[in-house]
């Protein structure tokens, strides 16, 4: 999971930084939680084999699955393209799946 969220955030900030649409200050809040993910995922891996690790690997998984059933809903109801929707997704099925299957390995 930690992998897979690394890749997911890592994009999402570039994909920030390179759009040309955001101002300044609307790149913020993205930006903060692609980064907190990315610390995050980080964190997951570097710690993966310390007692600390598998807190770290249940809080990500947890938070992960939160947001984006959230941010599904928010995406199903939006206004986006069908390329969009179907690729966010995916997006948000891997990482509910990766992080309910971290939850029920670390129990």
């Amino acid at each position: 999971m930690g992998i897979w969220t690394l890749l997911v955030w890592v994009g999402r900030v570039r994909n920030i930084i390179t759009d040309d649409t955001l101002s300044g200050s609307g790149r913020i809040a993205p930006l903060t939680v692609a980064i907190a993910f990315s610390i995050g995922a980080v964190a997951m891996l570097a710690l993966r084999r310390r007692p600390l690790g598998d807190l770290v690997a249940k809080l990500l998984a947890a938070v992960s699955i939160v947001y984006w059933v959230v941010r599904g809903v928010q995406i199903g109801f939006a206004d986006h393209s069908a390329g969009f929707i179907v690729v966010h997704s995916v997006l948000a099925g891997v990482s509910i799946g990766l992080g309910a299957w971290v939850l029920i390995a670390k129990r």
